[in-house]
């Protein structure tokens, strides 16, 4: 390419077309008439073609110069779109944030608050894909995720974190179950039951599995499944109980006239914390929906679990 087929050069001869003169050019560009002419000049003698005819009352554009108008002008507004639409990344109105989340926030409060932070982001993209806690921690780790939406307290060396939301473990049951009755019940009272268990690195079979052999016992299970929504099927089939979070069943439940009591277990109040990188360089649009996610959830989670928007290095 030419050094003289630059930005400035097509902007100019856009201009002297456009003007019809080198001088009301000049006055338009705030820039001497003989370095218009100079440039221009520079770029006819480069390419051995004649782009202006010059008259006494003006210039007209020869063929090639119309030809390099047309193609100016596609430039300039491409330019001019690209400037838009970086300073749109800087300020964070455009973007693509890749996040990786634990069922429990995409069926939880998340989705609510991606909807709100999109309506007022129309130009940003959220490609969002589900995993165990354990994969998001890796995605973000490796890269593959610009935010980790995680539930519990899982090693997060490498990354920066905030907790942002708070759920519970609930246990389902079948209607005719002896504990139906109840409100609630205590993880121990459970362990003669066949259970519909979770994925194996799931944080809630974690959870389960680690209760259990505090108390000396092994789970009973000749079922795994790999969502809290199919849990709820296997318990209306009547294949074991299940342990689930709250949010996520409490609308499957009624419907498929299944019992969901309150586990009293102190492990069942569980953490949700959002995680990046420990200094990865965020995206405006990436810093905003973690700004979101916090501000907006926190506002339906009970007062006592609030905190406060500050990414920590993860334990």
């Amino acid at each position: 390419m030419s050094s003289r087929l630059d930005l400035l050069t097509l902007d100019l001869f856009v201009a002297v077309v456009e003007e019809g003169s080198f001088a009301k050019a000049a006055e338009r560009k705030h820039i001497a008439i003989s370095a218009i002419s100079r440039r221009i000049a520079d770029l006819e003698e480069s390419y051995d073609v004649l782009l202006l005819n010059r008259r006494h009352n003006g210039i007209e554009p020869t063929a090639a110069g119309y030809a390099v108008l047309e193609h100016a002008r596609s430039v300039l507004r491409d330019v001019e779109h690209l400037d838009a639409e970086l300073r749109g990344f800087a300020s964070g109105s455009f973007g693509l944030i890749r996040v990786h989340a634990a069922e429990s926030a995409v069926f939880g409060a998340v989705p609510e608050a991606l909807k709100s932070f999109l309506d007022q982001h129309p130009m940003v993209r959220v490609e969002l894909e589900e995993a165990t806690s354990p994969s998001v921690i890796r995605a973000v780790l490796e890269n593959r995720a610009d935010l980790g939406l995680y539930v519990g307290e899982l090693p997060a060396t490498g990354l920066e974190r905030f907790r942002f939301h708070t759920d519970r473990l609930t246990v389902l049951l079948p209607a005719r179950h002896p504990l139906a009755n109840r409100t609630c019940a205590r993880f121990h009272e459970l362990l003669d039951d066949e259970f519909i268990c979770q994925e194996a690195d799931s944080m809630t079979e974690y959870l389960t599995q680690t209760a259990a052999r505090q108390a000396g016992r092994v789970l009973k299970s000749r079922i795994r499944v790999t969502g809290f929504d199919a849990a709820c099927r296997m318990v209306e089939a009547g294949l074991g109980i299940a342990i689930t979070a709250e949010r996520i069943t409490a609308k499957l439940a009624p419907v498929m006239h299944l019992r969901q009591l309150e586990l009293s277990e102190d492990w069942a109040v569980r953490p949700h914390y959002a995680c990046v990188r420990k200094g990865a360089s965020l995206s405006t649009a990436t810093r905003r929906l973690i700004e979101h996610l916090s501000t907006s959830i926190a506002e339906h989670d009970e007062p006592e679990r609030h905190t406060a928007v500050q990414l920590v290095g993860g334990r």
